[in-house]
């Protein structure tokens, strides 16, 4: 760089070449915008030396390169780099302060800058660091230097971190921030600066919608309540926007809020809109919508989704990807009847608009999750010739992946959808296609000629077991149930791949469907095998022993057990140590793990908090 070039000439005695302050800091501003905070920084130490060691008096640094090399590690993505940002800041605080350099004092910027970069880590501790940055501004303010008053920036950026840090305090941290924001406003007379406005509220929002505490949901509509009377009562700067809305709608629909409530957001965005002109919803706002239907349950569902859909474009908003996926998932979800068929028509509509002209706005091109959701729904329906279309879009996704289209790349997902619609269609030949698929996959996976995640795993597995132990036709019996074994000893000697509680009671459920209920020997030999190898893996449930019982005669089972009892939790506690929580007593699902452990905050302090505001409101 020329001020690198032009130092080493004036060392070497080029006197006319001189380089100077501004050089330096240009060049540092070159490698902070290019995210070199290391290089940034050396450009800031050879400045230091030319001043501090060999006395060059014109090359004295000051702060506005300290803030362009904080601002470089602010940009950086290395790790530890908001901390390195915090401690420059912290050694420009000291040698001011004691150093005798008041052309290091740090200023807005520079605190901004620090408090922004802690922000965005959202990391546990350094929500605090950066609160601790803004009130360390805040007194420095209050002790008569100018130059370091905080403003929106700095206030939204400690509010930002409490909201990224992930910590149960963060709302309550977040609104105390607020309210220190607020009392600020009223002892400066007023200074805009200062003045909460709706970016304020809306990080506030956020960090009550990204917080787990019971209470969320209703404490957003609150402030969103809150936030439109006082725009109503000439308050401009608290008018609510589409982001504030947005925020809204993830918070209750993330917190098992009604759906109509959720809805009910969005409607008043649109009323809003079309009455005043303002909060003008975006893609965001209907997808969130849609997939709060989608997820709801209920069993209005598929239609309220396909009617917000198609409100979109009343609204002028482009429907995009998601919003496809998410209405395809709400018919999937509903499992009502026709719901795969009306998952076929939305895909090949998306697939008739993305082969038109481009200019098409509402052309939108199927994605892997999209092929694989109505695989899904395929499987799941039972119906006739379900494994046909499954499979023949899945020769799709492979083709138009192999012709270079990496956004239908089939995976796992894929291949376990379409083993499932064998495996539940009950079609003759549906344990050895769904055999031949696991092989496909294997041979796929191993050579590398199609996709590198199509790695079989212990559900594809299992699923093929599924198909096995369902096989409906009686000449199909005994090759099923040889299929069954090989894949099972396949599945063993993977490595980093094991049985589970599932796979055990597919196992079984061959031994009961496939051999003759008068072979009490066979049965009774292979169910024990099965049995003890799943007593070893720690996996015995409920359902697996009424599954053994009804595979082997009660004297049989006896034997093997000692007693009739059915009930896992009586037996020693190695044989269903591996069993979820949920799955002792449950059918296991495969792949399941369950978490009921949630941290509370001190709901006391939080209502404390939230009097203290109402009240300072009213006095307001």
């Amino acid at each position: 760089y020329s001020p690198i070039h032009m130092v080493n000439r004036y060392i070497c005695g080029e006197r006319h070449v001189k380089p100077n302050p501004i050089s330096f800091n240009a060049v540092a501003d070159v490698l902070a915008n290019s995210g070199d905070a290391r290089r940034a920084e050396q450009v800031l130490t050879l400045l230091e030396e030319l001043y501090y060691n060999l006395g060059n008096k014109d090359m004295q640094p000051h702060v506005n390169i300290y803030n362009t090399v904080i601002n470089a590690w602010a940009k950086s993505g290395e790790k530890g780099s908001a901390l390195r940002a915090e401690q420059i800041l912290l050694e420009m605080i000291r040698r001011s302060d004691q150093g005798g350099e008041p052309n290091l004092r740090p200023n807005t910027i520079t605190y901004n800058t620090v408090i922004n970069a802690l922000a965005k880590r959202g990391k546990p501790g350094l929500a605090e660091r950066a609160e601790a940055l803004l009130r360390n501004m805040i007194q420095s303010y209050f002790n008569g230097e100018e130059g370091i008053k905080p403003d929106t920036i700095s206030f939204n950026a400690a509010i930002d971190a409490w909201a990224c840090s992930g910590d149960s305090r963060a709302p309550f941290r977040a609104e105390q921030i607020l309210m220190l924001m607020e009392e600020m406003y009223e002892l400066s007379n007023k200074d805009n600066a200062m003045q909460p406005n709706v970016n304020i509220y809306n990080t506030v929002l956020n960090a009550w919608a990204k917080s787990r505490e019971q209470g969320s949901a209703s404490r957003v509509e609150q402030i969103l309540s809150d936030m439109l009377r006082r725009c109503e009562e000439g308050e401009q700067h608290m008018k609510p926007n589409t982001v504030t809305y947005n925020t809204a709608i993830h918070a209750l629909a993330n917190s098992g809020y009604a759906v109509e409530k959720v809805e009910g957001i969005l409607l008043n965005m649109l009323d809003r809109y079309n009455n005043i002109g303002d909060c003008k919803p975006d893609k965001i706002s209907f997808n969130a919508v849609i997939n709060a239907w989608a997820r709801s349950g209920d069993n209005r569902a598929p239609s309220r989704a396909e009617h917000i859909f198609m409100s979109m474009e009343k609204c002028d908003v482009q429907p995009d990807l998601y919003s496809y996926n998410a209405v395809i998932n709400a018919w999937v979800k509903s499992g009502q009847k026709g719901s795969a068929s009306r998952a076929e028509q939305i895909l090949a509509e998306m697939e008739r608009q993305s082969r038109e002209d481009g200019s098409n706005r509402f052309s939108v091109k199927p994605d892997t999750v999209t092929y694989n959701t109505v695989i899904h729904a395929l499987a799941k329906s039972g119906e006739p010739g379900a494994p046909t279309k499954v499979e023949a879009i899945l020769s799709t996704m492979v083709e138009r992946y192999r012709n270079g289209d990496v956004s239908v790349k089939p995976d796992t997902i894929t291949f376990n959808a379409v083993i499932d619609a064998w495996a539940k269609s009950g079609e003759r030949g549906a344990a050895p296609r769904a055999a031949n698929i696991l092989g496909f996959m294997r041979k796929q996976f191993r050579d590398g000629n199609l996709v590198d995640n199509i790695k079989p795993d212990a559900r594809t597995y299992t699923t093929v077991l599924k198909a096995c132990a369902f096989t409906r036709y009686d000449d199909e019996r005994d090759e099923a149930r040889a299929i069954a074994f090989r894949v099972f000893k396949e599945l063993t000697t993977q490595k980093g791949m094991h049985p589970n509680g599932y796979t055990y009671t597919m196992l079984l459920s061959v031994c009961d469907n496939l051999l003759p209920k008068d072979d009490e020997e066979r049965r009774f030999s292979l169910a024990k095998i099965v049995f003890e190898r799943c007593r070893e893996a720690g996996f015995v449930n409920d359902y697996i022993l009424t599954k053994l019982r009804t595979t082997i005669t009660e004297s049989r089972y006896i034997e093997l057990l000692g007693s009739t009892e059915q009930n896992a939790s009586r037996f020693p506690v190695q044989w269903t140590r591996n069993v979820p929580e949920q799955g002792k007593a449950l059918t296991p699902k495969a792949g399941n793990s369950f978490n009921a452990s949630k941290k509370r905050h001190d709901h006391r302090n939080a209502k404390q908090l939230l009097k203290v505001k109402d009240v300072k409101r009213k006095s307001a």
